[in-house]
C-alpha cells in the first residue's frame, strides 16, 4: 500500500511518463500516467502504447531514437501548459473497466444483430 501511495504521489507531480519498451502489447503504466495528468512519451513502433493508447501521437509524443526522446522530454516539460491535459486524462479514462466492458458488450451485440438480420457493416 505504501509503495502505491509513493508511485501515485510521484505521478501526480510529474509532467511526463516515458515508456521506452519497443514491444509492449498494451502498457497500463502509460494509461495510469495519463490519468494522473502526465504527457505520455512512448516509442514509435507497432506497439500498444503508440498505436492504441496515444493514437499515433494524438494523445502524447512518440520517439524513435535517443535524440527524439530527449527532444520529447524537453518539449513536455517546457510546454506542459500548452498540452491539452484534460484530453489526455479523458483518453486514459476510456480504459476504465466499466467503460471497456460496455464497449465490448456493444460490439458483440452489434455483431449479433447484424449477423441475425443479415446486415453487413
Amino acid at each position: 500500500m505504501l509503495i502505491e501511495k509513493i508511485v501515485l504521489d510521484r505521478l501526480l507531480r510529474a509532467k511526463a511518463i516515458i515508456h521506452p519498451a519497443p514491444h509492449e502489447p498494451f502498457g497500463i503504466a502509460v494509461v495510469e500516467g495519463m490519468a494522473a495528468g502526465c504527457i505520455p512519451i512512448v516509442r514509435r513502433s507497432s506497439n500498444g502504447p503508440w498505436l492504441e493508447i496515444i493514437a499515433e501521437g494524438r494523445y502524447g509524443i512518440g520517439f524513435s531514437n535517443l535524440h527524439e526522446l530527449i527532444e520529447a522530454m524537453e518539449k513536455a516539460v517546457k510546454f506542459y501548459e500548452v498540452f491539452d491535459i484534460n484530453k489526455i486524462i479523458s483518453r486514459a479514462f476510456e480504459y476504465d473497466e466499466s467503460i471497456f466492458k460496455q464497449r465490448f458488450i456493444d460490439i458483440i451485440l452489434s455483431f449479433l444483430v447484424n449477423k441475425r438480420f443479415g446486415f453487413n457493416q
